[in-house]
Order: structure tokens, then sequence, then C-alpha cells
């Protein structure tokens, strides 16, 4: 019997030597999705509604130019085991050339932006002071220590390259992408550079822009800058009271006035910009030269995006969406609980009866109302939230 006990025992520790040496670290894990129940999941459709992803994810970025996205997951690996997981999935739907890394252990991923230049990025847990950038077949290129750990996750990809970073001290700068310091580390906070320029924060809490070599081209003094690099003139705060004006990024004024309200987003968008008339308590659209374009009369209003705004107003005495033209022609009544942005891809997602769906530009459904949740369409895809066994009805 004891004999017995030892061949057992001794069988066990090669199998277990077998097993071990198989998980080769740069040979990635076979893996299969695991199915999630719980609460729903969400999954790929294209632009003709047609579900594209077989497999449930967590979360679900939206696709980039590259149609890259970041998702999280739960897999099951060769061996049994399962875990939380992230990575990036191409257009297969599947983690590219099948690399992930556990959400417990190795920290969290980063969203890809539209234009990530062929870079991605992770960190190597979730407290380390690292960080990993990775080309677009999910390769190491370089890993970039002594940085803040707490804020890694608001590492963000610039339109010229530059990855805004902070340092293990917790200012902000930007390096390159062999994780060089391009912008040295300076900055109390800085947001991504946008057509060559970009917000930061200085050791007095206030804000400026600053140009590509990270040299001040608006002194910081105020309390916040709204910039983006499509608009003409953006919001600048100049108090906190929300009270603010509108620059260039010259730091010349639209005009004398002083506007004031809270949800004003403050951004030129195609020329035109959403302000908040006190007069009449509304929302309107005036151009560059501080005319009103489309008189005040909705009780929101966001900016134009591909040449369609969507407002909102009373009716009944209950908020409703819609959206507008350009000349402030109602395009689609305001009839929806909530309405988002119409993107390159010509579709909206809008809220009825609690439930999201998607509609094409001239008001017609591609997807009548029946999903948890619904993203943005971006480069051909958006992900809804489906329950455990739902089927998309078209």
């Amino acid at each position: 019997m004891p004999k017995k006990r030892i061949i057992v025992v001794v069988s066990f520790l090669i199998l277990s030597s077998i097993v071990s040496c198989g998980k080769n670290k740069d040979i990635p894990p076979k893996y299969s999705f695991v199915s999630q129940s719980l609460g729903g999941a969400y999954y790929y459709i294209d632009k003709e509604g047609n579900l594209v992803s077989n497999n449930g994810f967590q979360v679900a970025g939206d696709f980039n130019d590259d149609e890259i996205a970041y998702v999280e997951a739960v897999v099951i690996d060769e061996y049994g085991i399962k875990e939380d997981v992230y990575g990036y999935i191409d257009s297969s739907m599947e983690f590219i050339n099948g690399k992930y890394w556990k959400y417990r252990d190795e920290g969290a991923g980063f969203e890809t932006s539209d234009n990530n230049d062929g870079i991605y990025m992770r960190s190597t847990s979730r407290d380390a002071d690292e960080l990993v950038l990775m080309d677009a077949e999910m390769n190491e290129l370089v890993r970039v220590e002594n940085v803040n750990a707490e804020s890694i996750y608001r590492c963000d990809i610039s339109d010229n390259g530059l990855i805004m970073l902070s340092n293990s001290e917790g200012y902000e700068g930007f390096i390159n992408q062999k994780g060089e310091w391009e912008i040295d580390p300076v900055f109390w906070g800085a947001e991504p550079f946008d057509k060559g320029y970009a917000v930061a924060r200085a050791e007095n809490g206030l804000y400026g822009l600053i140009d590509e070599k990270g040299v001040w081209t608006i002194e910081p003094q105020y309390n916040y800058i709204y910039y983006n690099g499509d608009c003409q003139y953006f919001r600048a705060d100049i108090d906190d009271e929300n009270n603010y004006i509108y620059i260039n990024n010259h730091n010349e004024p639209l005009n004398e006035n002083v506007y004031h309200y809270r949800e004003s987003f403050g951004r030129f968008k195609e020329g035109l910009c959403a302000v908040y008339d006190e007069t009449t308590g509304l929302f309107g659209y005036i151009n560059s030269d501080s005319e009103w374009v489309i008189e005040p009369q909705f009780t929101f209003a966001d900016d134009f995006s591909n040449e369609i705004a969507e407002v909102s107003m009373s009716v009944n005495g209950e908020k409703k969406c819609g959206y507008i033209d350009k000349e402030g022609n109602i395009l689609i009544d305001c009839q929806f609980e909530a309405a988002r942005k119409f993107t390159s891809d010509g579709l909206a997602a809008v809220k009825l009866d609690g439930k999201w769906g998607y509609i094409k530009t001239d008001g017609s459904w591609l997807l009548k109302p029946q999903f948890d949740d619904a993203h943005l369409f971006s480069n051909g895809y958006a992900a809804v939230k489906l329950s455990e066994g739902q089927e998309i009805v078209k």
C-alpha cells in the first residue's frame, strides 16, 4: 500500500511538471468566452443591425480607425480556469493574436481612441508603476517605469502620437512612442493634444494651453478650458460661479459678453455653438459673429455633429429629445426620453419607453427600442446590451 501511494504522488508531480512547462508565457493560452447571464452582456452589431459577435463582453469599447476595440470579458482557458480578463479585439470579435491579460492581477487596459497611431497600452498590475506600450498586433514595444500607478488609467494618446502620462510624483507630461519624455512632467494636470494644442493645469491651479513643445500659448489663468481642436472658439471659465467667456487658441475673446450656465458645453462645432439665453431661460445657437442663427427655444441643445444636433423641448411638461438641422428646422420630432448624436455612420441611439434602439437620419428605425443600453456607432460597429437569451428584433 505505501508503494502505491508513492507511485501516485510521483505520477502527480510529473503531470504537474508537464502542465507547468506547457504554460509558456510567450504562447497565448487557448480560451473560450464564458456566457454572461447576470445583468446581461454587450454584443456588437453592424450598420444593418446584424449581430456580428457571439461573444458577450462585460465592457465593450468603440472600434477605432484600425478596427480595434478594448473589451473586458470572462474566459475559461484550456486548463478549465475561469478568469476576468481584458484586452483588444479586432473585427473577428476575438482577442488579437489570442492575447489577453488578467483583470485582477494585471491591471486595467485602456480605451482605444479614433487615432491610436498604432500604439496600444496596458499596465503590468493594478498597483504597478509601469506602463506597457504595444503595437497593433499586441507585441510589446517598450515598458515605461516610474509612472503614477493610481492615475495610469488616464493615459491617453494625442493626435500627434504623444502619450499623456503622470510620473511617480503625480505630475503630468507627455512621452513619445519610445517611452521617452517628450514634454517633461511639470503640469498639475493635462489633456491630450488636439490639432497642435493641449489643455494643461499649472501649479496655481489654473488652466491654459500649451503647444507641442510644452510652451504656454495661453498662460494659466482660467478655472477650466473646454478646448477642442475642431472649435474656432471654446469656453473658458473665469470663476467658480459658472461664468465663462469664449476664446480662440490665441486667447482672443469672441465678444465682450460673459455667459453663465453650468450645463452648457460651450464649444463651436461646425460653425455654431449652443448658448444658454438668460432672458428666455432657453438654448439657441450663435455663430462666430455672436449672432443668433437659431433663436433660443430649446430646454437643452447639444453640439452639431455631421450637420445634425440633438435638442430637447418640453412636451406636455416632460423633457423630450429630437434633432434639428443647422437652419433650426426640426428633422426628427422631440419624442425620445434620451438621444445620442448621429455619427458618420448615419445612425443614432435613442431611448423610448425605457429601451434603446437606433434611428436613421430620416427618422426611420434601424432597430426599434429593445436594448438596456446602446453605444454610438463607430467605424461600422456598435455595442448593445442583451439579456440572456435575448434575440435582436428588426
